[in-house]
């Protein structure tokens, strides 16, 4: 099975039991890349580009941008999901590798990975608050296909997030997300493999790997 073109849960697997060498490391951020780029950034921008976008294909963009969110944070933490009885079911798995534990590691909420999400990029998304965007934008997506309180999507403006009129610029948040993105991968390429950075990355590509055969 490919968790990405080219990448088999053997490589993917492989690439992580290796000794961290430049060549590895570089493999996997490639890895990370094409997978997110494939399945949700593509997606996004045809979404933001097709004619009579205008009509409605914001909900839709809006929702692969907040399944996004969440992925990059947890990628940041390195938790393989921020359901907690799924955690801890997790949590009991035999034959873990020390350095893929989740022995210790606090699980974390879907509220609360918004949240962090939103304080670490505070300043690529206008200040919009994780908690607020998680209640009437992810979840108003998600669980009843509409936005909540008088939330809005759309296309037009100059920022991001408007605080006054509640409304997120699809095209201008899907950009800022890119470059968090891009940002969060050139970390990992710069950093070495014992790195907090890479520690994480490589706990939460394990159990990719894992709940994913």
């Amino acid at each position: 099975m490919e968790l990405a073109p080219e990448y088999s849960i053997r490589r993917v697997e492989d690439l992580l039991n290796s000794n961290g060498s430049k060549r590895a490391r570089t493999s996997l951020v490639k890895f990370i890349r094409v997978r997110h780029k494939n399945r949700f950034f593509d997606p996004i921008t045809h979404l933001g580009k097709i004619q009579g976008g205008h009509v409605g294909y914001g909900f839709a963009m809006m929702s692969l941008c907040s399944l996004l969110v969440e992925t990059i944070q947890c990628y940041k933490t390195g938790l393989p999901t921020t359901d907690r009885r799924e955690f801890q079911k997790l949590a009991g798995t035999p034959g873990v590798p020390p350095w893929a534990s989740l022995n210790g590691i606090q699980p974390m909420s879907g509220s609360s990975s918004f949240e962090d999400f939103f304080v670490g990029y505070s300043t690529s998304f206008n200040g919009l608050a994780g908690g607020e965007f998680h209640r009437n934008i992810r979840n108003g997506l998600l669980h009843q296909s509409q936005t909540k309180n008088g939330w809005r999507i759309n296309k037009k403006g100059s920022k991001v997030w408007d605080p006054n009129k509640k409304t997120v610029n699809r095209t201008l948040f899907a950009e800022a997300l890119q470059n968090c993105f891009d940002n969060y991968l050139s970390q990992l390429d710069t950093a070495v493999w014992t790195d907090p950075v890479w520690v994480n990355a490589r706990r939460k590509i394990w159990w990719l790997c894992y709940i994913s055969k």
